[in-house]
Formats: C-alpha cells, structure tokens, sequence
C-alpha cells in the first residue's frame, strides 16, 4: 500500500455506523475506519498505541497483521497528502 490517487473520507455521522457494518470491533479491535481509496486499502486510527497512529490496511478482511503506521497525527497524514 503506498500512494494513492484517490481518498473517500468518512462524514463523521457515518463513523459508529460504518464502523459497526464492516464489523470493525471484532475483525480489527482498536481500530476506528475513517476512510478507504475506493478499492481495498481502509484509512483508520489505531488505539491500540498512545497517542493514537493514522494506519492502512486492506480493507477486504481487515488483515490487523498487515497494518502500516501512516502518520504519529490525522494533521501530519492530511499534510503529506497535500505534498502527493
């Protein structure tokens, strides 16, 4: 998963509701999904480390064990959006 030509971000009234249909809670715990690219890589917040790290992961299984850190901060991740 590296660069991608395009970002679909969640609304934030959809959160808990598109978090809770892709069955986020059992399949990757500590994770909260903000987003994908429209194919298979999810955008999320990982919670399992403190402060919290921007991650992907593929988005079909919500594979926990394939998750690359993105950014320490969402303004960070957003930044270096902005330099693509």
């Amino acid at each position: 998963m590296g660069t991608w030509a395009y970002i679909k971000l969640w609304a934030a009234d959809d959160l808990v509701r598109d978090n809770e249909g892709y069955d986020v809670r059992k399949l990757a715990p500590g994770l909260l999904l903000f987003g994908s690219d429209g194919a298979d890589t999810a955008f999320g917040f990982d919670f399992r480390s403190q402060p919290p790290e921007v991650v992907t992961l593929p988005f079909i299984g919500l594979k926990v064990d394939e998750i690359e850190v993105r950014d320490s901060t969402f303004t960070a991740f957003l930044e270096r959006l902005g330099e693509s």
